[in-house]
């Protein structure tokens, strides 16, 4: 069988990029040659000591498989393995049965059902292996250099290229957080400059003379990540910095995460389904929980039930906050651009829209150090632009304890 000309081996990928030059890359936004080298390096080095198992084609990208106890978030600074951890106890939030409560915003998005590529190969991880979505020149030289595609800004600071929607940071010492997010698809003009969109997560850990550490996640339209300008879609994805935002890093390019075999979701997965205004409403759900072990763990809800999807190791964060706990969290909505118009956020329809029209999160609560869920209590923040807004006073749900809508719709005056 004759394979597209975009499917290359694993072992051919790393020889092409070893043996790639700028020159090969037209359209590359590289700001140099060794920007451009810098990228040759990122990719080499992760993937260095691996060996893919399987890989195959799924939405235009290679999706490489690995034995899940030589995986990249396994990978120790000397080369070797650590051990694969114990899948923890899981606590369940208040009110989050195993079945879709009344009244919820809406149905789970359809999963991607496995079947062959154009190769013939099958388009799922074989047993005791987990998939990962490969990084490529490609994607990284739409970028300037291999920290502006790792580039996420810090909340705690101002920038003229974001604009946000959230509630504020409620200070709680905690094991975890959980919402649920309903699911949208906010328009992203990658030739604008627009850079990304999305619905998230913030956990942060703080503490006298350390570097605030941050884990991030929820879904995000971002055609330049993801390379799907022509016809953007939301994917799912996680994000974390354990310095401060001096290093950070996007799903599993940072080797910091550990997939857990047969996982829900991976981060980078697109969703199929999404809410329309004034019509069907998808959500998704998860929480992070760290574990006695000391990881943080990512549960995702499927079929009614919570599944893993994997953990951020503990060495991840060294001596650093959240290797004890969190110190805070937040939600909400956030927009970045790198010209003068900024995308949708949300359903690109204002928090006043309200349900089945407006973007929301709802049911927000945190694990604390006893290990009980608690209702989070965490006040809006004032988004500080008239391009988008955020309120609680719009009437929730039935089933719902707390929530708020947020959106707008972006444009050059913001």
């Amino acid at each position: 069988m004759s394979q597209p000309a975009d499917f290359v081996s694993f072992s051919d990928h790393l020889k092409k990029v070893a043996g790639a030059t700028s020159k090969d890359f037209s359209q590359s936004r590289a700001s140099s040659s060794a920007a451009f080298e810098e990228m040759q390096a990122f990719i080499l080095g992760h993937y260095a000591g691996l060996e893919a198992v399987h890989s195959f084609l799924r939405d235009g990208q290679v999706w490489d498989c690995f034995p899940v106890d030589r995986q990249p978030g396994l990978r120790q600074p000397d080369g070797s393995f650590a051990e694969l951890a114990r899948l923890p106890e899981l606590s369940f939030p208040q009110g989050i049965p195993s079945e879709r409560a009344e009244g919820s915003v809406g149905e789970e998005p359809a999963p991607f059902e496995p079947g062959k590529d154009a190769c013939g190969n099958v388009q799922e991880a074989p047993d005791g292996c987990v998939r990962i979505r490969r990084l490529t020149l490609t994607e990284l030289t739409r970028f300037e250099s291999v920290k502006d595609y790792q580039y996420k800004p810090n909340p705690d600071v101002l920038a003229p290229t974001r604009r946000w929607a959230t509630t504020n940071s409620q200070v709680a010492k905690n094991l975890g957080v959980f919402s649920n997010l309903s699911l949208w698809n906010p328009t992203v003009d990658y030739d604008a400059g627009q850079r990304f969109s999305l619905s998230q997560q913030w956990l942060t850990g703080e503490a006298s003379g350390s570097p605030t550490q941050r884990i991030e996640g929820g879904w995000h339209v971002y055609p330049s990540l993801y390379g799907d300008q022509s016809n953007p879609r939301p994917h799912f994805f996680i994000f974390y910095t354990p310095d401060n935002y001096q290093n950070t890093y996007y799903n599993l390019s940072g080797g910091g995460f550990v997939m857990w075999q047969r996982a829900p979701i991976t981060p980078g997965d697109t969703y199929y389904n999404w809410s329309t205004v004034g019509g069907q409403q998808f959500e998704i759900s998860f929480l992070w929980n760290k574990s006695l072990d000391g990881d943080w763990w990512l549960f995702y809800r499927k079929s009614g039930s919570y599944e893993p999807v994997g953990y951020y190791r503990d060495a991840v964060w060294g001596k650093g906050p959240l290797a004890t706990a969190g110190t805070r969290f937040r939600f909400g909505g956030e927009v970045v651009t790198l010209a003068n118009s900024f995308p949708q956020m949300g359903s690109g329809q204002f928090a006043n829209g309200g349900f089945g029209k407006a973007a929301c999160q709802y049911n927000f609560q945190y694990l604390d150090p006893n290990g009980a869920w608690q209702w989070a209590s965490p006040g809006l923040a004032n988004p500080g632009t008239t391009c988008y807004t955020i309120q609680d006073t719009s009437g929730g749900q039935q089933g719902w304890n707390n929530f708020f809508y947020f959106g707008g719709s972006g444009g050059g005056d913001c």
